[in-house]
């Protein structure tokens, strides 16, 4: 899980943020200084984004609509430029030495491509029915050849609305918004919906030392269509999605048969599906959520500067969804079976936050101490169920489970997990010239043993600012100069629940026996322990400039960081002849490092003047290198990703993490004469056109042995460019 730690007013969040209205959001800041991340120990491995969200304001009442509609434009001259029917068919026959022409018609019942007769292709045999005995379908090939990405894509429609409203006295305020954004999918037949109600109210009573208040927030979204879950990234975009399947079909085959009905690959040309097909045939399948996130808090001051305060965060989400299989008689490896599967769950997390701050000022010298605790509790439940062969297709109000007749599947599952820590925070700074800072906090996991249960992580930074020096005050093109360095340790404990146990699970379909004439569900172990399991910690340094010159015109920000993960987390499979059907633990699998550096520039004309016309042009580069530096004694290198049978990455010292695992290609067979006089596949199979791989071990077979790294996922840098002008109250950016 690489999923950063979201602080949403002083509460953490994990998962996506799709729930989260971004109207309501005032300040975001990412923590890249190494130490800064500590204060939230096993939870900031993959770093820290701290979220503000609006809060109310003394004075009168103010009303915000804040609204847009638009449409959103496939980028049709990236779509993939894929041969013509015609151009394929060229080169088959020229690397297969044949002189086959393109057929008229893929399909006639039986009977395929040019076998098919006049007499085949009489409109009356045409019968699009359920029963297979009888099915009779007649596509006509597209010579043409079918744009997939051009049927499967198109321009769509969006809205925002949201309603605001801030205001309060000396002694409350409040915020409040609501809003909807309805958004229809550039790809055909999906859509997604949000409804957001937002409420944020302070207090205060005795003379401002008792404050309390509020914040929660509650989200309704639905996702329709294939793929469209906000919580699942690129469910749009696998080798079984509308997207994937328009790579894969041929560019022979129509949208429609003859009659209107979907044609496909049953008529040869591959197990491509007909993406349109696939697309439409999801348009009833919906996920639903309803997520509430919030806070009450309150705080009051005990002595001068000592403030205790006091959080209850809660996240609570329930969700469901249904996924609808149609019959896809049209497709070469398709079924006249359809099915219903339903889910429905809930997942629930409090944290209970309990801080004391002290701040004192002398002089010029500023000290403020944070102590605390906090505790954490997760829990959730879903319960699945499926069913096959419904008789009524065309209506949903029919697709209840209790209709399937056949193929009967249910199921429930859930996790708990839970923390406690302790943790505490000092910072002095002089004259806000020389800044230093030094955390520590104290984790305990339920997800670790009794020997590994706790971690500690702890973090200093120091900062010192050149530009209030004496010697730097006859610098006049130089406002702001500060030089910064960090150094602090995170931990990492995403792992499942109760790892370092052996877990059992009873199942009938799993392991059942017949005992006594009668089958009875026996236990098998299901899921392997490491009780040496332990904390995956990051070391991380860092180090710093920041700048602005030439009265605030140009500014930006210089840093090099260098970060260590040691003691990875990480599955290892086992062989199945030593874990049977169970799941291997995670283990602590070795090191990896990433270091690198960051770079933004920013220049701002026209805001100094006040000027009627302001622009601002930001830049940034930034250069990360990844490497795995050692495994764990008894993993030399673990070969994992599995795409179907093939295993595709590679976790080895000295190489990028997720380095891609496979055969160097070298050109491609010429001829007969180059086939026989080259390495041939392990089946024997190379042939003249087919691709040439590099005979890594000179046996003069391509087999495994002669798989090596090939590259890996991280790019050689990243970089941006933004671009934002205002003239008056006209604003547009880039």
């Amino acid at each position: 899980n690489n999923e950063a730690l979201y602080v949403i007013d002083g509460v953490a969040f994990g998962g996506k943020l799709s729930w989260l209205n971004q109207n309501d959001i005032e300040t975001m800041q990412v923590l890249k200084d190494a130490s800064a991340a500590s204060i939230y120990g096993a939870r900031a491995n993959n770093g820290v984004v701290i979220i503000t969200t609006k809060t109310g304001r003394q004075g009168k009442p103010q009303i915000n609509l804040d609204s847009y509609v638009g449409i959103q434009v496939p980028q049709s001259d990236r779509f993939p430029k894929m041969l013509t029917p015609g151009q394929l068919n060229d080169i088959l026959n020229e690397v297969n030495g044949t002189n086959n022409l393109l057929p008229d018609y893929l399909l006639a019942g039986s009977v395929y491509g040019n076998d098919i007769t006049a007499a085949d292709v009489d409109p009356s045999k045409y019968n699009y029915s359920r029963d297979a005995a009888t099915f009779y379908q007649i596509t006509k090939a597209n010579k043409e050849g079918t744009d997939w990405f051009k049927e499967i894509t198109r321009t769509a429609p969006t809205q925002n609305y949201q309603l605001s409203a801030t205001g309060g006295s000396e002694n409350a305020t409040y915020a409040t918004s609501i809003g909807y954004l309805g958004q229809k999918g550039t790809i055909i037949h999906s859509s997604f919906d949000k409804f957001n109600i937002r409420s944020n109210t302070q207090f205060k009573a005795f003379n401002g030392k008792l404050r309390f208040g509020e914040n929660l927030q509650y989200a309704y979204t639905k996702g329709v269509g294939m793929g469209v879950n906000p919580n699942t990234a690129g469910g749009y975009q696998g080798d079984e999605s509308v997207v994937g399947w328009a790579y894969r079909i041929q560019r022979i085959v129509p949208v429609y048969d003859i009659m209107g009905n979907f044609a496909g690959t049953r008529g040869g040309y591959g197990n491509g599906q007909n993406p349109v097909a696939w697309a439409y045939r999801a348009k009833d399948d919906v996920n639903k959520s309803n997520l509430f996130f919030g806070n009450v808090f309150a705080e009051t001051d005990i002595l001068a500067g000592l403030t205790f305060r006091t959080s209850f965060g809660l996240k609570y989400e329930n969700y469901n969804g249904k996924d609808i299989t149609y019959p896809n008689f049209e497709f070469s490896e398709g079924s006249f079976n359809n099915s219903l599967s339903e889910y429905f769950g809930y997942s629930t997390e409090w944290t209970w936050t309990n801080t004391l701050n002290y701040k004192k000022t002398i002089d010029k010298h500023n000290f403020n101490v944070l102590l605390g605790t906090e505790a954490i509790d997760n829990r959730s439940r879903e319960l699945t169920g499926a069913r096959n062969n419904f008789f009524v297709l065309n209506s949903l109000d029919y697709f209840y489970l209790n209709a399937g007749t056949t193929d009967f599947r249910n199921g429930s599952s859930g996790t708990l997990s839970s923390m406690f820590s302790l943790f505490g925070k000092v910072d002095y700074s002089y004259n806000d010239r020389y800044i230093l800072s030094a955390t520590v906090r104290r984790d305990g996991s339920s997800n670790f043993g009794p020997t590994h249960k706790y971690g500690v992580f702890p973090g200093v930074s120091g900062a010192w600012r050149l530009s209030s020096e004496e010697f730097m005050q006859s610098v006049g093109w130089i406002n702001d100069l500060k030089i910064r360095a960090g150094y602090g340790i995170t931990g990492n404990q995403r792992i499942p629940s109760y790892n370092y146990l052996d877990r059992y699970a009873m199942s009938l379909a799993q392991s059942s026996y017949p005992i006594g004439g009668t089958v009875q569900s026996g236990l098998w172990l299901q899921e392997y322990a490491n009780p040496d399991v332990k904390w995956e910690q990051v070391n991380a340094f860092n180090i710093g400039l920041d700048f602005s010159v030439l009265e605030g015109d140009f500014d930006g920000s210089i840093d090099y960081y260098d970060k260590k993960t040691n003691d990875m987390l990480f599955r290892v499979p086992l062989p199945a002849t030593a874990s049977g059907r169970g799941t291997p633990p995670y283990v602590n699998i070795g090191n990896m490092r990433n270091h690198g550096v960051e770079l933004a520039l920013g220049y701002h004309y026209g805001r100094k003047q006040n000027k009627e016309f302001k622009l601002d042009i930001s830049g940034t580069f930034a250069k990360n290198i990844n490497e795995v530096v050692a495994l764990a004694p008894s993993v030399s290198s673990q070969i994992y990703g599995n795409f179907r049978s093939i295993s595709t990455t590679i976790l080895t010292p000295g190489e990028s993490f997720g380095s891609f695992y496979g055969y160097q290609v070298v050109g491609v067979y010429k001829d007969a004469a180059d086939v026989a006089n080259s390495p041939n596949y392990g089946d024997g199979k190379a042939r003249p056109g087919g691709l040439k791989y590099a005979d890594l071990n000179n046996d003069g077979v391509i087999n495994d042995l002669d798989r090596t790294i090939i590259g890996n996922p991280h790019p050689d840098f990243v970089y941006s460019l933004g671009l934002n002008a205002t003239y008056k109250n006209v604003d547009a950016s880039l």
